[in-house]
């Protein structure tokens, strides 16, 4: 208990153990300090979590006051380090205290609010456009007169704000994220930020909210007072602006108030503060009845339901005020202490703080994680940390593994291996801690999702493409398995690589150029003009059906070369590459049709015959390695002798037999080679001696 140092005498005073007429009660989870709001001294108190477990407990740090004994309302001025009339808090995950000062008609935010000292300043303010700012309107940036009161955190860091002036709550998305003054991103009671809500009963009208509260599963709860109900709004965040309400609790239905009368389903008019603690249940600070009731389960209660338990009365229709450790007066905020497992409750008009332990609390699991690779066919480990309040075992604690949202069928262990299905999804790991003795908790906890699981790992593999001799660059059956990469060609092979895919491993391909003749040689076209190779293949004689060319032989083997696509009548340029030298004196013969004069004279030249393709359409380099030949569509070069966008080119370097009739030239002996010098000689003494002129 703090303010008080026994349960039969009332607090009061302003010290660091004593204060007047609390409001509310923050806890920080991590260090599980406690914030005290003192509504009727203006100021906030914050005690350790060991002062907070003591009876009379000291507070070690003051906010809106320079020390312990002041209460002036906006000391030293209006200020981000003054508070006039706080009422109520919410804190966040991150250490974050939300306050609503009430009378300054805003909402302050302060950072790391755990180690902030005495009298510190606000970080950020909602309601205003500065610190020093009082204005009041309706509208997204602005409150009520006299308002805001409570407000509430939803699990995405969404803060809810009533504005009961305006009889509406607005939504702050991202609070923690907003720069002073920032609009708010929806409103719950009225159709728009402009506009006041009825006051009137309805689904959609919130005419006396005063208290808020938010659950695990983003479902908002609005205590309505002038209506003696709360009313519940699923999946708050995603709400239309003045969307109805989806349930209500201390009345029949959402078009009817409640009598206000004490009983199991009824609360007065002055709920002020409604919250939803780690159990799930919804704990409401009935002040008028002066008891909590709690609703076990709230999102899947049906309009009207009964509370499940109450405190501060021995049962549900009973409602006087009394100074005692089971009794209060008035009670307004409520708030759970991890650290020391008590329920805290703000006892108002007996100016204390009274400390409850729940009846056997629940477990909980902590730190719920996955371990592991997201990849398909890769094992992954959920691990968690179970705790208990009464120290009561774990028992059977259940497992669920979700893809996405959905639960995936049969994985209810601590592992799971991701299958073909899951890939592109992410996954969670949750976890349902059993007690073995005392409260099994229903509560799941979860952990963050995964990344995405990734596709199996596929090591690259070889297409049918490789081993296979080609004249030309393989494009196709590259890879079995995996990417293929680019084709390279050197040293009469054409390479490639077969990348593994999801961190498969790599292969190296090869194919080698095609035999032509005796050495191997490769196709290259120009891209020029649109033309693509179809195919080439070279062989080590003319094509079937071709006739003999004579005395001829191809050293390097004979082309077999088929174009397409190219623009019509257009020329081609495709090079030749021979892993040995072109011999000197062989030149490009060409079988098919030909103009007039090659090889051939008249209708003889539409007929297929040999003829030698140009100088100027064969251009072999200096290291006789390559050569670039010039084909024309329908022209020299093209078998079909047609424009028709396609063009047949076989042909070959040939070396030709001597022509018929021809007569060797006469060589001589080493002898005769001596004699025809020595004759050569006296000839030219004979001239050097003749006479002058």
């Amino acid at each position: 208990m703090l303010g008080a140092d026994n349960f039969t005498t009332a607090g009061g005073g302003a010290s660091a153990s004593r204060f007047e007429y609390p409001s509310d009660i923050c806890i920080d989870a991590t260090t599980g300090k406690v914030f005290v709001v003192v509504y009727g001294q203006n100021r906030i108190l914050r005690f350790s979590s060991a002062q907070a477990a003591t009876i009379g407990g000291a507070a070690e740090a003051v906010f809106g006051q320079p020390d312990f004994t002041s209460t002036t309302a906006n000391n030293g001025g209006l200020s981000a380090k003054s508070l006039n009339a706080p009422m109520y808090c919410a804190m966040d995950s991150s250490g974050r205290l939300f306050v609503t000062d009430t009378m300054n008609l805003r909402v302050l935010r302060y950072d790391n609010a755990a180690t902030k000292t005495d009298f510190a300043a606000a970080d950020g303010v909602l309601g205003q456009a500065d610190f020093t700012s009082y204005a009041t309107d309706t509208t997204a940036h602005r409150f009520g007169p006299l308002t805001p009161t409570s407000l509430a955190l939803g699990p995405n860091g969404d803060l809810y704000v009533n504005d009961p002036a305006n009889k509406r709550v607005l939504r702050f998305n991202n609070a923690a994220g907003k720069s002073n003054g920032a609009d708010a991103d929806g409103v719950l009671g009225a159709a728009n930020f402009t506009t006041v809500g009825a006051s009137a009963i309805s689904a959609s009208s919130v005419s006396g909210a005063l208290g808020l509260a938010v659950d695990a599963g983003g479902n908002l709860y609005v205590s309505d007072i002038d209506y003696r109900r709360i009313l519940r709004f699923n999946n708050a965040s995603t709400k239309n602006n003045g969307a109805p309400a989806d349930g209500v609790l201390g009345a029949p239905d959402l078009q009817t108030g409640g009598s206000g009368t004490a009983s199991r389903s009824n609360m007065s008019n002055s709920v002020w503060i409604i919250n939803v603690l780690p159990d799930g249940a919804l704990y409401v600070s009935d002040a008028g009845n002066h008891r909590v009731l709690i609703f076990d389960n709230p999102a899947q209660k049906p309009n009207g339901a009964d509370a499940d338990h109450v405190l501060g009365q021995s049962d549900f229709t009973s409602s006087s005020s009394r100074l005692s450790a089971s009794k209060m007066n008035g009670p307004e905020s409520l708030r759970y202490h991890a650290q020391t497992g008590y329920l805290l409750i703000a006892d108002g008009s007996n100016n204390r703080i009274l400390g409850f332990r729940p009846v056997n609390a629940g477990p909980t699991a902590t730190g719920v994680t996955v371990t592991g690779t997201p990849q398909e066919g890769q094992p992954l480990t959920g691990s968690y940390t179970y705790t208990d309040t009464e120290n009561d075992p774990e028992g059977m604690s259940t497992f669920q593994w979700k893809r996405g949202a959905t639960a995936v069928g049969g994985a209810t262990s601590l592992q799971y291996t991701p299958v073909a299905v899951d890939v592109g999804s992410v996954l969670t790991f949750c976890v349902t801690p059993v007690a073995s003795t005392g409260t099994a908790a229903d509560v799941q906890a979860c952990s963050a999702p995964s990344a995405a699981v990734a596709a199996a790992p596929v090591d690259g593999a070889c297409g049918s493409a490789a081993g296979q001799p080609r004249a030309i660059a393989p494009a196709a059956n590259l890879c079995s398995a995996g990417t293929p990469g680019p084709v390279s060609s050197a040293g009469s092979l054409y390479t490639w690589q077969c990348q593994g895919q999801n961190g498969g491993s790599p292969i190296n391909c090869q194919a080698p150029w095609a035999n032509a003749g005796s050495g191997s040689a490769m196709v290259v076209l120009t891209p020029t003009n649109g033309w693509q190779v179809d195919n080439a293949t070279i062989s080590a004689t003319p094509p079937t059906g071709a006739d003999a060319l004579d005395g001829a032989t191809f050293p390097a083997g004979v082309l077999a070369l088929n174009l397409s696509s190219g623009t019509q009548g257009s020329d081609a340029t495709v090079t030749l590459h021979f892993t040995s030298p072109i011999p000197a004196g062989a030149v490009y013969m060409k079988y098919g049709p030909s103009p007039d004069g090659f090889n051939c004279q008249g209708n003889a030249c539409t007929q297929d015959h040999w003829y030698e393709l140009p100088a100027s359409r064969v251009a072999i380099a200096g290291d006789r390695l390559s050569a670039t030949l010039t084909l024309t569509d329908g022209g020299l070069g093209d078998h079909d002798g047609a424009a028709n966008q396609l063009i047949q080119d076989p042909g070959g370097f040939a070396l030709l037999a001597a022509p018929a009739g021809a007569q060797a030239i006469p060589t001589l002996s080493e002898w005769g080679v001596l004699l025809l010098s020595a004759l050569a000689a006296a000839f030219g003494l004979r001239a050097a001696r003749r006479p002058r002129f």
